[in-house]
């Protein structure tokens, strides 16, 4: 099977290739397209993906499952879905965000739910996010990169409390992702929980969640259980592509 078009398109054939077993190729031709740069696709050159027709290289990749939904990126809870509920975002994403930063920034909003953590439960978070293996958090050039989608773990990001700014969120955010990078154990001191794990559970008590799916607004019932199916996928991909940075030239 081939695919044309952004994450949330890439998404939902995966999940048809997935139940029948067969290769999927991959055309990065949407906007962010974070599930084919984290193939090692050219983004720059979407054209090239083709390649995989002719001598493509198949690989086996995780996919996250949201029963009966499967997810190739994330899961987000919190300013993110918000965003995306409101009128005009895929037009006017900055505007879009600027409507719903302030409220949790300032700790008026935050997600109507409870997260489980190996340091027991958070309730209220400003923002979850639940992604199809874990992000690289070292590094700030790579940031947000996921150097292998076949680890079999979810990762998660936890933001517990509110900031006073956008600065503050971002300096706390790293500090918290470098001591969890630089494998320091024990329970997060900046408001931040982040680890690796098959399966995160959110519990609460309302009826439902507003969250986004690789980038399309939804509404779950709680509780919200988010799995992995390890090696799931089959992709093919072309010999000659850009890749991942070389493992020595990026601590992982």
């Amino acid at each position: 099977m081939g695919v044309a078009g952004g994450d949330g398109t890439v998404s939902a054939v995966a999940a048809v290739a997935a139940d029948t077993g067969r290769p999927l190729v991959v055309v990065p031709a949407g906007t962010r397209n974070h599930f084919a740069r984290d193939l090692g696709l050219d983004l720059r050159d979407p054209g090239r993906a083709l390649d995989a027709l002719v001598d493509g290289e198949p690989t086996q990749v995780d996919l996250g499952v949201l029963s009966p939904r499967v997810f190739i990126n994330n899961v987000s809870f919190g300013m993110y879905a918000d965003a995306l509920l409101e009128p005009g975002y895929r037009e006017d994403k900055p505007r879009a965000f600027a409507t719903v930063v302030p409220d949790y920034l300032k700790g008026k909003q935050w997600v109507e739910a409870r997260v489980t953590t190996p340091w027991g439960t958070v309730e209220f978070p400003q923002v979850v996010l639940i992604s199809n293996n874990p992000y690289h958090l070292a590094t700030p050039h790579w940031l947000g990169r996921r150097f292998s989608l076949s680890t079999g773990q979810l990762g998660a990001i936890v933001l517990k409390r509110p900031a006073q700014t956008p600065s503050d969120l971002l300096r706390h955010l790293r500090g918290e992702l470098q001591q969890h990078q630089d494998g320091v154990g024990g329970p997060p001191s900046e408001g931040v929980v982040v680890w690796s794990a098959p399966s995160i559970r959110l519990h609460g008590d309302m009826q439902h969640l507003d969250a986004g799916i690789d980038g399309e607004a939804v509404r779950l019932p709680l509780p919200v259980l988010c799995g992995i199916r390890p090696g799931a996928l089959r992709v093919l991909l072309p010999k000659d592509r850009p890749g991942i940075p070389l493992e020595h030239t990026v601590r992982c």
